[in-house]
């Protein structure tokens, strides 16, 4: 029946107005499924795992089909992918040489914020390089939108790969279907089988059955792929996403600079007035407290302070004093006007920015050398060497803002992200743990420290293990129990731990170890007595050699 509806014209219009669909290619869809792989491996050995060789393999995977997947897409490899894939690779590796740690957690998440930022950087192609002065919206963008931008993006790409498939379109259908249903019912499946007994019977004489045993891993392992598939999503858009340049107008350059435009209010007689009565204070303040701050350099305790106070009540002074003073520093970057003709900051401003920095660069000296007093009466702990790092780099960011005050062409971010990389790097390549482990050991040994805590050496990663094997043999008892009982239960641990979770640490702990097994040091009661010297390696006679004449040297000093 014909109601007078020219119906060719009207389905004309329609499909104007309908946005054209997604033309997704052959590489999307592969490096979807890679994503999907690459999800599993993230639940297996970053998210829920133990770091491990499994890890730095998960890095390598993820910058190696990135990389394809961007060059088959046309984007150039220029500086941003450089310094990318060689800072994701080279402290990917943090994780086969060394024990999960502070550091390594740290390091895992510096990774995964790195990662999104050098896809994004890349997909942009636009020469600027890695940490542009924009950094702060670009990591934001990189992190926050791009993930999201495109979250179905990923399944589209998968039905893009199946209509390249010569199989009829409801064949394709129901391929997509199982698809999708296979992590729904392994999910629904292991919490019916943790849920009820009866069903957990069933299964387990079913799969007897047919597989002749049945192991709870196989439910882990599908569990992991379920979890895996909103990672593959979200890794997919976050590189899709930015080579498509999804969300144009999200924290944009322009934006940004407009933003900063109309924030520069303050006249240049406002900031001076603010900030004359702060540095005025600040030098009372040090006149004040010379005698308190210089005792540090003194080597003097202020009568009523231990060491641990000494420190801490330093350490405190610092954080306060550091945030304050970062916080004017920005304020005044923030808010001052700049000249009208040049663009530049006024000379106060940048003086004002100085002596701020200036007082704070004497706080974190002292502070240092106070913590190295405590060091040196207590001893190194985990908290005292990060504390000691975070001085440190706080120390870098000054001396920067001082040099970006005086040379106004100094790229800020670039050189605290520089400095951050540099240290940061120190931090994870110093293998901490071992060195805090060997320095404790070693003072104990030569009567510096009076005791020795195992419980703090047992709280660090197995890269501490190695070191403490003197003390097996030290002459307090419990100290040599406690280290005996620390190896035991290790050694059943390592026997069970999956080799994908084993690192270059875990290798030597198995081989000091092995080492304290063969000598008979892990048996309690028992006399401890060398072993002939044609039942161990050479190297090994020249470590016993050694340590049997430093303890007796140690012995004869304490005597």
């Amino acid at each position: 029946m014909d109601y007078g509806i020219d119906r060719p014209a009207e389905l004309a219009v329609e499909a104007t107005a309908r946005p054209a669909a997604k033309n997704y290619t052959l590489g999307d869809g592969l490096f979807a499924l890679f994503c999907l792989a690459a999800g599993y491996m993230g639940v297996r050995w970053y998210f829920f795992g133990s770091y491990g060789i499994g890890t730095t393999l998960l890095f390598f995977t993820l910058g190696v089909g990135i990389s394809v997947y961007l060059r088959g897409k046309g984007c150039a490899l220029g500086r941003a992918y450089w310094a990318g894939i060689l800072l994701l690779l080279g402290f990917g590796t943090v994780f086969s040489l060394f024990r999960p740690s502070f550091a390594t957690f740290c390091t895992a998440v510096f990774l995964l914020l790195l990662l999104t930022l050098w896809a994004y950087r890349t997909a942009m192609d636009d020469g600027k390089g890695l940490i542009r002065r924009h950094w702060p919206a670009d990591q934001a963008r990189a992190f926050l939108v791009m993930p999201f931008a495109s979250f179905g993006a990923a399944a589209g790409s998968f039905g893009g790969l199946f209509r390249r498939v010569p199989a009829g379109k409801q064949t394709k259908r129901v391929a997509l279907g199982l698809l999708i249903a296979i992590p729904v019912t392994a999910a629904t499946g292991v919490l019916l089988f943790q849920a009820d007994a009866a069903f957990a019977g069933l299964l387990t004489t079913v799969w007897d059955t047919l597989f002749g045993g049945f192991e709870l891993n196989i439910f882990r392992s599908v569990m992991r792929a379920a979890l895996a598939v909103p990672g593959a999503f979200l890794l997919f858009s976050a590189v899709y996403s930015g080579r498509s340049r999804c969300c144009p107008t999200a924290f944009t350059d322009e934006g940004m600079d407009e933003t900063r435009r109309q924030l520069r209010v303050m006249p240049r007689t406002v900031a001076v007035a603010a900030m004359t009565p702060v540095c005025l204070l600040y030098l009372v303040y040090f006149a004040s407290q010379s005698a308190y701050f210089l005792s540090a350099f003194q080597n003097l305790l202020p009568a009523g302070y231990t060491y641990a106070d000494y420190a801490r009540r330093g350490f405190f002074e610092l954080c306060g004093v550091a945030v304050l003073n970062l916080t004017l520093i920005a304020l005044l970057q923030l808010f001052s006007r700049r000249d009208a003709d040049t663009g530049k900051k006024p000379a106060a401003v940048r003086v004002y920015t100085v002596i701020l920095a200036v007082f704070t660069l004497a706080l974190i000296v002292t502070a240092l050398r106070k913590m190295l007093l405590y060091i040196d009466g207590y001893g190194l702990t985990a908290l005292r060497v990060y504390t000691s790092w975070f001085m440190v780099l706080l120390g870098m960011v000054f001396l920067l803002v001082i040099a970006s005050q005086l040379a106004t062409r100094l790229h800020l971010a670039r050189g605290i992200g520089a400095a951050f990389i540099l240290l940061f790097a120190l931090l994870n390549f110093a293998d901490v743990d071992a060195r805090m482990a060997a320095y404790n050991v070693e003072h104990y040994r030569s009567g510096d420290l009076e005791t020795i805590d195992v419980a703090h050496l047992r709280g660090l990663s197995e890269a501490a293990v190695p070191a403490a094997y003197p003390l097996l043999r030290d002459q307090d008892a419990e100290v040599a129990r406690q280290v005996r009982q620390w190896y035991r239960e290790l050694e059943t641990e390592l026997e069970n731990r999956p080799p994908m979770e084993w690192s270059l640490a875990s290798y030597r702990a198995e081989k000091a170890i092995r080492l304290a097994r063969r000598d008979h040091l892990l048996a309690d009661g028992t006399e401890i007595l060398p072993p002939a010297a044609g039942d161990r390696p050479v190297d090994e006679i020249d470590i016993w050699q050694a340590e049997v004449g430093f303890q007796q040297g140690v012995d004869d000093k304490r005597a």
